[in-house]
């Protein structure tokens, strides 16, 4: 569940520390400045080459970004870096560097859990980023738990019980299953990841409506993008939660994965996995 604050209770559970390795993967060729030392064009540039990276890493074949994506993910990238040196101990005002710190931390469980449904990694790391800023016992007022913000009947359904919302390991598998059940819902051609990613936060009945109603008006591209772009032939607008959830998971992404742009010094979180024993 993507919100803009206003949470009315978080705590956090224990957890063992692991040891942790990172492991390089193929990246395009790094930026020479800051994000925030680069001109607007440099900036769209930046986040058209880093999201095709990113549709390669959540399994969608790359595709253009039209100005209208680019700026919707900038919108949300500029968002974060505005409070990127925020000293804020409360949930989704905090600075880049404790979020992005604490997600460090999770990551080896997240890829291992995601790896093992067969599901991209990078899918449940970015999700978990956008639902709780990982935040691993964050109970949001209207209902959603956990890293990954659960509703009680989601949760139910891939055996979450009350006890297990603050389980990292256990809301991980939970996550990684209800993506793969999306997935095979979607498929996996192109743009369709974006789909189940979509569908995560809307829900399945949700986002085969909007895909039902373009095509009645001749639209036949399936992705997020689609819906996003022609929202305006929506019986019912897109909310804005709904308009965000996306742009923003691939900002956190860029983020994530260029981390040295925004003077980050966690590695990639893709790059994190467990250390072998």
């Amino acid at each position: 569940m993507l919100t803009a604050g206003g949470f009315g209770l978080w705590f956090y559970g224990n957890h063992q520390t692991k040891q942790i390795e990172s492991i390089a993967v193929d990246a395009p060729k790094p930026a020479s400045k800051l994000y925030w030392q680069m001109s607007d064009a440099e900036q769209l540039f930046f986040i058209r080459e880093r999201a095709r990276h990113i549709q390669t890493l959540i399994g969608d074949e790359p595709t253009e970004f039209d100005e209208e994506a680019l700026r919707a993910i900038k919108v949300e990238i500029d968002d974060y870096v505005e409070d990127k040196d925020s000293l804020s101990q409360k949930p989704f005002d905090e600075g880049l560097r404790v979020i992005y710190g604490r997600a460090s931390q999770y990551a080896p469980l997240i890829i291992r859990a995601y790896e093992a449904r067969q599901v991209p990694s990078a899918l449940g790391l970015y999700q978990a980023m956008v639902e709780s800023e990982y935040h691993d016992c964050l109970i949001s007022p209207t209902g959603p738990v956990g890293l990954f913000q659960f509703t009680r009947k989601t949760a139910a359904k891939y055996g979450l019980t009350p006890k297990d919302y603050c389980d990292v390991e256990k809301q991980s598998d939970a996550a990684a299953r209800h993506m793969s059940d999306l997935i095979s819902d979607f498929g996996d051609g192109k743009s369709s990841w974006t789909l189940a990613l979509f569908s995560f936060n809307q829900g399945a009945d949700k986002v085969r409506d909007y895909l039902r109603q373009l095509r009645g008006r001749g639209i036949t591209e399936r992705s997020f993008w689609a819906v996003f772009r022609h929202q305006q032939n929506l019986q019912t607008p897109l909310t804005d939660e709904g308009k965000e959830y996306v742009p923003r998971f691939f900002a956190a992404a860029i983020i994530g994965e260029t981390p040295e742009v925004f003077e980050l010094s966690t590695p990639p979180l893709t790059t994190l996995h467990e250390k072998s024993k």
